[in-house]
């Protein structure tokens, strides 16, 4: 993973503290999709996740997480980010319905 600078770093954070991710969830997955080096933000994804009993998804995002979750856990996190698949990929996920074309009554 690429270093980041302090100063990216610096605004970033502040960047992410300047909404509340806790009267908008679905923030915390936008920050992420534009900076997913920011560990903090997948370690309190990963509990919001963990909340509403989305546990393979909070999982995942404890082992992107890494090190900032072992800090406030105090415990590494039960499966290693490099074994996990991302959970749109997940294989016991549910096959999309195929769509069918509807027939225009004459």
């Amino acid at each position: 993973m690429d270093r980041v600078e302090p100063k990216q770093t610096e605004r970033q954070v502040k960047e992410f503290f300047s909404r509340s991710p806790i009267d908008d969830p679905l923030y915390l997955k936008k920050f992420i999709r534009e900076h997913p080096d920011q560990k903090m933000a997948w370690y309190l994804l990963g509990r919001e996740y963990a909340a509403q009993g989305k546990h393979g998804k909070a999982e995942y995002c404890f082992a992107q997480a890494g090190e900032v979750y072992e800090a406030f856990e105090k415990r590494k996190p039960s499966v290693a980010a490099e074994q996990l698949k991302r959970p749109d990929e997940a294989a016991d996920a549910p096959a999309p319905r195929p769509r069918h074309k509807r027939r225009r009554l004459a």
